[in-house]
């Protein structure tokens, strides 16, 4: 038996909660003791059923209501990834506008000390002092 599944009132129970964490990791489907359900169910089979038959029915029933919902966190988790995947795109092509922008500023910043320091050579010449 697996952590999924334990013994409760001499019944077989599935836990639900680590069946969604299983199934979200694409774990098999847990064995079924050899308990047999039938693929065509009627009324008369339901009457037929055994404990154990009936108990295996609620679990897959269970299971396959849960599918949706696996599904929809699946498909959460995967936005969730594509959209920090696009936001650090974004980050890395913002960070490279903005290196950009500063290696603006001081090739503009070169250009600007050497203009004053142009004009402090021409205020020396000029025989001005301030």
């Amino acid at each position: 038996m697996d952590q999924s599944t334990h013994v409760e009132g001499g019944r077989k129970v599935i836990n639900l909660a680590e069946r969604r964490k299983q199934r979200l990791h694409d774990a098999p489907e847990p064995p079924s003791d050899g308990v047999v359900i039938p693929d065509f169910i009627t009324p008369q089979t339901i009457n037929e059923m055994t404990d154990p038959q009936l108990d295996q029915l609620l679990n897959l029933v269970r299971l396959r209501r849960m599918h949706s919902t696996l599904i929809y966190e699946r498909t959460k988790q995967e936005k969730e990834q594509i959209a920090q995947t696009k936001a650090r795109d974004a980050l890395v092509k913002k960070a490279e506008q903005v290196w950009n922008e500063l290696d603006k500023v001081f090739k503009n910043l070169d250009k600007l000390e050497l203009r004053v320091n142009e004009m402090r050579a021409l205020r020396l010449q000029a025989g001005l002092e301030f």
